[in-house]
């Protein structure tokens, strides 16, 4: 019996001793099997990481691209040439209006026009005025006269599609004497035809004269 007894205990020993055994694989199988879950958790956890990195540079870069792209172009202004302007030359000429003849044939005066006679006979001294390309003689005398507050009255004559000039300051035709009116010379040249039709050129000498003998007594010789 003393002999079998340790017998017994040294079974009884073995086997506990392989429980532990077996419980220590088991555990140390179930700490390798946390490890490798670990290691593959991280892993994972690696390459979900590196997956997001990925997408977030894709994105960035998609992102930028896009920016990019839809970025605008700088508008550009384009500057408009001003208009060249070209000055043109102004056209001047000179007017004077004068009755000195009426001075010198005063009996034959109307008595109600005197007063209207200036004492030097000059109306309008020399006068330089400027004119558009085409103006007639009969334009500017309209208005010079109007400017100067200088009365003056003309009448058309349809037949020769032309204005006769009557009276100038209230002096008019045959007011001293049955020959008197009132004619106009350029340059010292009287005209042949009326004063609406001569056109006016640059640096003319115009003079609006009263005469009292049809011109005679002012240089004109042509009656």
């Amino acid at each position: 019996m003393k002999k079998i007894l340790p017998l017994f205990l040294f079974f009884v020993f073995l086997f506990s001793g392989c429980g532990l055994n077996v419980e220590k694989v088991d555990n140390s199988v179930v700490t390798t099997t946390q490890k490798e879950t670990n290691v593959t958790s991280e892993i994972t956890e690696t390459s979900s990481s590196e997956t997001e990195e990925t997408f977030t540079e894709l994105t960035t870069d998609k992102e930028s691209t896009t920016k990019s792209e839809v970025t605008p172009k700088p508008e550009t202004t384009t500057k408009t040439k001003k208009p060249e302007t070209t000055t043109q030359k102004q056209n001047t000429c000179t007017f004077v209006i004068e009755c000195k003849t009426i001075l010198n044939n005063m009996d034959s005066l109307k008595s109600n026009k005197k007063e209207f006679l200036p004492a030097d006979g000059v109306i309008l001294k020399k006068t330089t005025v400027t004119f558009e390309e085409g103006e007639t003689v009969f334009d500017v005398l309209k208005r010079i006269c109007k400017e100067n507050n200088i009365q003056m009255e003309s009448s058309y004559t349809p037949g020769y599609d032309n204005y006769y000039i009557e009276g100038i300051n209230q002096i008019y035709e045959k007011d001293c004497g049955t020959k008197s009116g009132w004619m106009y010379c350029v340059n010292g040249t009287f005209p042949n035809y009326g004063c609406s039709d001569y056109k006016l050129k640059n640096g003319d000498e115009v003079e609006w004269r009263y005469t009292c003998d049809l011109g005679s007594d002012i240089g004109d010789n042509s009656f």
